[in-house]
């Protein structure tokens, strides 16, 4: 993509040696692809998700490039939120939703201006989703009725020792409040577990949604760690059913 990452993220979080939490959105009217990006040191709050666009994904095609197009939303040590994970969902009236966040006071969502991608004037975070022991990597589907809010929740990038979990609730609206399978309002801790350890595997999470299926990321009891990705299936309670094929 880049030869060298944008100055602005090297000169406002010192330390950040790679990106990482791409989100690709791609918008039919503008005819441009969105890219957002965390940028962050692991277990830090000064954090940014940066956004950089381009008219297509083939670099061998006409126009390819990606344009900087800086930082779109930051944390700051003391915030309520972290600035990394974002995800970005088009609500039924047409407006778009970042989602984001991880650890602290949990997930949060802020309505965008488009087509600048930015928050919108005057929008501020809402919350929808905390859990002791952490929660981040929020994906949101609509199916139905009902958003889905699918976050990952435990610890992660520790080989056979992770505790990652994949959990979701549900909502009517992208805002909240989104409750689990047994009524618990996932700002209150809420969230039902579709899948954890499976087969081999201790840990699942990291999770990513695009046309009704979700790639992510499951750690083995010998310590590796794979891709998975599987059709997400819905029972007749309308929740949905992962099982790790």
């Amino acid at each position: 993509m880049w030869n060298a990452k944008p100055a602005w993220i090297t000169q406002q979080i010192p330390g950040v040696s790679n990106l990482w939490a791409p989100e690709i959105h791609y918008d039919a009217a503008q005819g441009l692809y969105y890219l957002y990006y965390a940028a962050s040191t692991f277990g830090s709050q000064r954090s940014a998700i940066g956004l950089a666009t381009s008219p297509t994904l083939d670099p061998s095609a006409p126009g390819y490039g990606w344009t900087d197009r800086g930082a779109v939303f930051q944390s700051y040590n003391g915030n309520a939120y972290n600035a990394i994970d974002p995800n970005i969902v088009v609500d039924d009236s047409g407006r778009h939703w970042m989602v984001f966040g991880s650890w602290w006071q949990g997930i949060h969502t802020i309505q965008l201006d488009w087509p600048s991608g930015r928050p919108a004037a005057g929008a501020t975070p809402i919350r929808l989703a905390t859990k002791g022991g952490g929660i981040e990597a929020p994906s949101m589907t609509k199916h139905g009725d009902y958003y889905y809010l699918f976050t990952s929740i435990g610890a992660c990038c520790a080989g056979a020792n992770s505790t990652y979990k994949i959990t979701v609730g549900r909502s009517a609206s992208p805002t909240g409040p989104f409750i689990d399978a047994s009524g618990v309002d996932m700002r209150n801790g809420g969230g039902t577990v579709v899948l954890g350890a499976y087969g081999n595997n201790v840990a699942a999470g990291g999770q990513s949604i695009h046309r009704g299926v979700m790639a992510y990321h499951a750690y083995g009891s010998n310590g590796g760690f794979t891709l998975d990705i599987e059709r997400i299936e819905w029972n007749a309670a309308g929740w949905p059913v992962l099982n790790g094929s």
